[in-house]
């Protein structure tokens, strides 16, 4: 997959580890999996390495959630995010989650 404009790589939910170098911006491009949720609460475990964007190209389409990051200082850093199983209105649901974690090194 192609990086959208402004950013210098890119991760979807089949990539756990990726490197880039200082100064990079990681889009990250999740597909929502069939019968769970959008994935959510997307986030870096160290944010002095990599720190939220606004990604320019915010629009994205229907069960894709899109997110951006830039690498700050060489280092490692966990982005991840978690979605939960889509249930109708009224209906018993289990309570799972699905986590996604991609490990970064900046150099």
């Amino acid at each position: 997959m192609t990086p959208g404009p402004g950013f210098d790589a890119v991760v979807t939910e089949q990539d756990t580890v990726i490197t880039i170098h200082t100064g990079d911006k990681l889009e990250v491009v999740l597909h929502a999996r069939p019968g769970m949720t959008n994935w959510s609460n997307v986030r870096s475990s160290d944010t002095t390495v990599m720190s939220p964007v606004v990604n320019p190209a915010a629009t994205a389409a229907r069960g894709v959630t899109l997110a951006g990051f830039q690498a700050q200082k060489a280092g490692h850093a966990m982005i991840t995010a978690s979605a939960g199983a889509a249930c109708s209105p009224g209906q018993a649901c289990p309570q799972f989650a699905v986590l996604y974690s991609v490990t970064v090194t900046v150099t």
